[in-house]
C-alpha cells in the first residue's frame, strides 16, 4: 500500500513539475515578448520625435540646436543613445554618446534604413550588452534623405525585468507543487489508500465470515461502490460454494454410510441363508424330540423341566434364525390402505401380557377419524415394525414406568410416535443403534436385529424416523408415514 502511495505521489509530482516548467516557461516567453514590444514601441515613438526636431533644425540649417538637442535627450532619457549622421557614411556622427563605440555594431541596422527609409532590430553593443535599435531617415526638404537618426535602447532593465519573473515563477512553481503534493497527499490517504485498505481488510476475513455482511467503507466514488458490489457478490457465491461443498461431503457421508451399512446387511444375509440351511433341520428335530421327551416324562420330574428347557432354547435359535431372514428379506409387499391404529392394536394386545409382567404401563392415543389415519402400506409389516419398537421400549423402562404409543394425523400424513422413561441412549450408541447385530443388551438375549428390521420396513414404506434420546432421559421415536 506505502509503495502504491508512493508511485502515485511520484508520477503525480513529476507530472506537475513538468506541466509547471512548461508553464513557466510559457510565461516567461509572454512576458520576453511584451518587455520587447513596449521596448520597441517606446524606442520608435522616441525615435519619431527626435526625427522631426532633427529634421527641423536641419531646415533651418541650425546644426548647433541638433547637439543641443542630443544632449537634452540624453538627460532626459538616461542611458538611451541618440545618434545622427549626415550624408550616407561621409558625414561624421553626431552623437549623445561616444561615436566609435557603436558605428561598426550598428552599421547594419543603418544599411538597412538607407534602403527601405527605417529600421529596428537587436544588436549587441560593446560594454553595455543587448540594446534595441530604431532608426528612420532625414528628409528636412523636397524628401530628400539627407541623413539618419538612430536611438539605441540598452536592455539591461529588460533582462533584470526578466530574471525578477522568472525567480517569482520559480517560486510559484514551486510553492504549487509543493502544495497539490500535500494535497494530493492528503486525498490519496482519505479518498483511495484508506478505503482500499478498509476493502482489503473485508477481502481478507472473506475466508472466515462468509455468514454476516461484508463491512466496507463508504463510498466515494463510483469505482469503489462498484468494488464493493463486486466483493459482496463474491462472499455470496463463496457461502453458496461452501454450502454445497457441505451439502456434498454430507451426501458424500451417507452414501458411504449406506454403502457400509448394505455391505453389512449382505454379510448378515450370507450369515442368515447359511444358518437357515445348516442349523434349521435339526433345531426342528431337537425341538420335536425335546417336546417328545417332555410329553413322556413324568410332570413335574426333573426331566420334563430339562426338556422343556431344551425346547424353549431351542425355539429363541429359531426365532433369532428367522428374525435374520427378515432383516434381508425382500418379498412383494401386499401394500393396501389401513387405518394405523388398526395393526398398532394387535400387538398391544398381545404385548399387555409382557407389559404387565415387567409392571410398565402402556398408554394408548390415538386420534384422529379412521379416514385421517389411512395409510398405503403392508399390514404385517406395521405389525412387525410396532412390536419392535413398542417391545423395546418395554424392555428399556424400569417397573413402575410408563410407555406412551401415540398416532397423530398431521397434514400430509400421519405419525406414529413410541416415547418411553427409560436409561436413554448417549451419543455413541444413538450412532449404531440401525447397524445390524449391535445390541446393548446382549446379555439379557438382545439381537440386536429389532431396529434394523424397523429401519427396514420403514425404508419401504415412505416413512421417515426421527429419534430424540439423552444419556438416562428415556428415548422418543417418531414415524411420519405419507398419507394414502
Amino acid at each position: 500500500m506505502r509503495l502504491l502511495a508512493r508511485r502515485l505521489l511520484t508520477w503525480s509530482t513529476v507530472t506537475l513539475t513538468l506541466a509547471s516548467t512548461l508553464a513557466g516557461a510559457a510565461l516567461l516567453a509572454i512576458e520576453h515578448n511584451q518587455l520587447i514590444a513596449d521596448v520597441a514601441r517606446n524606442t520608435r515613438l522616441l525615435a519619431r520625435a527626435g526625427q522631426v526636431s532633427v529634421e527641423n533644425a536641419l531646415r533651418d540649417d541650425q546644426r548647433f540646436d541638433v547637439n543641443e538637442l542630443l544632449t537634452r535627450l540624453e538627460i532626459e532619457q538616461g542611458e538611451v543613445d541618440i545618434l545622427v549622421v549626415l550624408g550616407e557614411g561621409t558625414t561624421p556622427w553626431l552623437s549623445s554618446a561616444a561615436q566609435s563605440d557603436h558605428d561598426a555594431l550598428l552599421q547594419p541596422v543603418v544599411a538597412e534604413a538607407w534602403a527601405t527609409g527605417e529600421a529596428q532590430g537587436e544588436v549587441h553593443l560593446d560594454g553595455r550588452g543587448p540594446a534595441w535599435v530604431q532608426a528612420f531617415l532625414l528628409r528636412p526638404v523636397d524628401d530628400e534623405p539627407t541623413g539618419m537618426i538612430v536611438v539605441a535602447r540598452p536592455l539591461t532593465q529588460l533582462q533584470e525585468d526578466l530574471e525578477a519573473t522568472a525567480t517569482i515563477i520559480a517560486v510559484a512553481m514551486l510553492s504549487f507543487i509543493g502544495l497539490v503534493s500535500l494535497a494530493l497527499t492528503i486525498a490519496l490517504q482519505r479518498e483511495v489508500l484508506g478505503p482500499l485498505h478498509a476493502v482489503i481488510e473485508a477481502t481478507g476475513r472473506l475466508g472466515g465470515d462468509l455468514v454476516g455482511p461484508l463491512i466496507l467503507p463508504r463510498p466515494r466514488s463510483a469505482e469503489l461502490d462498484a468494488l464493493g458490489d463486486a466483493l459482496r457478490h463474491l462472499q455470496v457465491e463463496l457461502r453458496q460454494s461452501r454450502e454445497e461443498a457441505a451439502e456434498a461431503a454430507a451426501r458424500r457421508a451417507e452414501a458411504e454410510r449406506q454403502l457400509a451399512e448394505a455391505d453389512r446387511l449382505v454379510r448378515v444375509g450370507q450369515l442368515a441363508a447359511s444358518l437357515a440351511h445348516e442349523i434349521g433341520s435339526p433345531l426342528q428335530v431337537l425341538v420335536g424330540r425335546a417336546m417328545l421327551l417332555a410329553s413322556a416324562s413324568a410332570a413335574g420330574s426333573d426331566a420334563r423341566r430339562q426338556a422343556e428347557h431344551i425346547a424353549d432354547q431351542a425355539a429363541r435359535i429359531t426365532r433369532i434364525v428367522s428374525r435374520l431372514q427378515d432383516v434381508v428379506r425382500r418379498r412383494e409387499a401386499s401394500s393396501r390402505p389401513i387405518d394405523l391404529a388398526e395393526p398398532l392394536g394387535k400387538v398391544l394386545w398381545l404385548l399387555a401380557t409382557e407389559a404387565r409382567t415387567r409392571g410398565i404401563t402402556v398408554v394408548q392415543n390415538i386420534h384422529g377419524t379412521p379416514a385421517e389415519r389411512t395409510i398405503q402400506a403392508d399390514p404385517d409389516e406395521l405389525q412387525q415394525l410396532a412390536l419392535n419398537l413398542i417391545l423395546n421400549a418395554i424392555q428399556a423402562s424400569r417397573r413402575g414406568d410408563e410407555v406412551l404409543v401415540e398416532v397423530t394425523p398431521d397434514g400430509s400424513g400421519v405419525e406414529l410416535c413410541v416415547l418411553d422413561h427409560g436409561h436413554g441412549m448417549g451419543v455413541a450408541v444413538r450412532e449404531r443403534i440401525f447397524e445390524p447385530l449391535f445390541s446393548t443388551r446382549v446379555a439379557a438375549g438382545g439381537t440386536g436385529l429389532g431396529l434394523t428390521v424397523v429401519k427396514g420396513i420403514a425404508d419401504r414404506q415412505g416413512a421417515s424416523i426421527e429419534l430424540e434420546t439423552a444419556e438416562g432421559a428415556g428415548a422418543r421415536f417418531t414415524l411420519r408415514f405419507p398419507r394414502s
